[in-house]
């Protein structure tokens, strides 16, 4: 079943005067079993189709006509956007396709005998985030685990959360294990609304903080270590060494001696991002995401071939 098929219609283009309405109606098809339901995405299509023969009525490109309507607050809410990016969508879009080469006459355009048609249509899907806990340990043996009890159903989960680690210590790509999808780990969240991929991230950015704190104390404070009784917060570290924050990473030394130093197995950090439809932060902004799809069809009609 789908639902709230209006629900990104509000947002999308700039007018005043705006109800959406939307409901069921019964169809002699069978009855659909395990499936997605965004409404979003198909009153999307009913919308942009919209768009569309408004543009025509009007005679103005239907580029044009969707930046000339762009918003300057969420009208249905009154609240300002988190981030707005609909209109670079659009212009990046259509500057890669070549928009500028389309002429709006119906069959005007040919290439190799066949009719064109170039369409364009936008979109948006609202920024999501749920709960969700992270831990993380660097580990004395110069790799790394970080564990939360999300999943991975094929979007990446595993690559995102050790990239996020790399980044933020420089241990190398392929000694960084990534642990999922299990009860005993850190509570994660649903696999719902593109939303797990963002709802892990700020736990596990804490959490990584949090071991590299450990670690630049205990760097501070171990018999043996190079920085004993230097400050935690005038360490730092980068490339997988720790060095003192003002110096090139070369002049410190691996994470690893640290941790042998301080004689432990690994510097380890927890945190968790609070997150859900009540998430304090839809309070305060409007919060979605957007982009732009660039088409092109042909139409051979000696044969009724449409291709897209």
């Amino acid at each position: 079943m789908l639902y709230m098929c209006g629900e990104a219609t509000p947002h999308m283009y700039s007018t005043k005067n705006l109800r959406v309405t939307g409901g069921t109606v019964k169809r002699h098809v069978g009855s659909p079993t395990s499936m997605r339901g965004p409404g979003a995405v198909p009153g999307l299509y009913a919308l942009e189709s919209a768009m569309d023969e408004l543009a025509i009525a009007l005679k103005i490109d239907p580029v044009e006509l969707r930046l000339l309507n762009e918003p300057e607050v969420d009208e249905s809410s009154g609240l300002p956007f988190s981030s707005r990016h609909l209109a670079e969508c659009l212009k990046t879009g259509v500057d890669k396709f070549g928009w500028a080469q389309r002429t709006p006459e119906v069959g005007s355009m040919k290439r190799d005998g066949l009719t064109l048609g170039w369409g364009v249509g936008a979109c948006s899907w609202p920024g999501l985030r749920f709960s969700a806990a992270a831990s993380i340990d660097l580990r004395a043996d110069d790799t790394a685990c970080v564990a939360c009890g999300t999943q991975d159903i094929g979007t990446g989960t595993y690559t995102v959360l050790a990239q996020l680690v790399a980044e933020s210590t420089g241990i190398a790509l392929d000694k960084i294990e990534v642990e999922l999808g299990d009860t005993n780990l850190p509570v994660g969240p649903i696999s719902s609304g593109s939303a797990a991929t963002a709802s892990v991230i700020p736990a596990v950015s804490d959490a990584t903080r949090a071991a590299v704190k450990m670690l630049l104390t205990r760097a501070a404070q171990a018999d043996g270590s190079p920085f004993k009784g230097a400050k935690p917060h005038e360490l730092a570290l980068s490339t997988g060494r720790v060095h003192r924050a003002h110096d090139v990473p070369e002049s410190g030394v691996p994470y690893t001696e640290i941790l042998a130093a301080a004689k432990v197995h690994a510097a380890s950090g927890t945190a968790s991002a609070q997150g859900g439809f009540d998430d304090p932060l839809k309070k305060k902004w409007s919060i979605n995401s957007y982009g732009a799809h660039c088409a092109e069809v042909t139409w051979q009609p000696e044969i009724a071939r449409l291709r897209a």
